[in-house]
C-alpha cells in the first residue's frame, strides 16, 4: 500500500505538466512559421 503513496504525487505532477503542455500548444496553434521565423531573424540581426 505504501507505492499509493507514491502514484498519488506522480499523478498530480504529471496533470500539472499536461494542462501546462496544452497551453503552451494551444498558444502556437494560430502561428504561422514562416512569418515568425523572419520575425525572429529579423530580431537577432537587429541586436548584433
Amino acid at each position: 500500500m505504501w507505492w499509493a503513496l507514491l502514484i498519488i504525487p506522480l499523478f498530480i505532477l504529471v496533470i500539472k505538466n499536461n494542462k501546462n503542455n496544452q497551453k503552451r500548444l494551444y498558444d502556437r496553434k494560430g502561428r504561422n512559421f514562416r512569418k515568425s521565423y523572419y520575425q525572429r531573424k529579423k530580431e537577432t540581426n537587429e541586436e548584433e
